[in-house]
């Protein structure tokens, strides 16, 4: 588990995985999307691991303006993992 955590890490804090958030956050609120199919649309190289991941995006539960809360299932696992992001910084760059 502790590989899985490490890969949504990477993405929701290395810049270089900004462009697939971007990509994430241009499909709207609460649409489910293959991490893989997300990193190919970006151009990016998926973060290590081979397992499948989908990943949506919901308002900030705490509705803290310009940030979202980013939600990662793997069903092979049958493990998700949250994390808040501020996608204002990131449309704003």
């Amino acid at each position: 588990m502790t590989a899985l955590v490490d890969e949504v890490a990477d993405v929701l804090t290395m810049t270089r995985y900004e462009p697939v958030l971007f990509a994430l956050f241009r499909r709207g609120k609460a649409v489910w999307t293959d991490l893989d199919g997300l990193c190919a649309e970006a151009g990016v190289a998926r973060p290590p691991g081979q397992r499948r991941i989908t990943v949506a995006w919901l308002d900030d539960p705490d509705a803290t303006p310009g940030y979202v809360l980013v939600m990662f299932i793997c069903p092979a696992e049958i493990q998700s993992f949250f994390g808040v992001y501020n996608r204002a910084r990131l449309l704003r760059s």
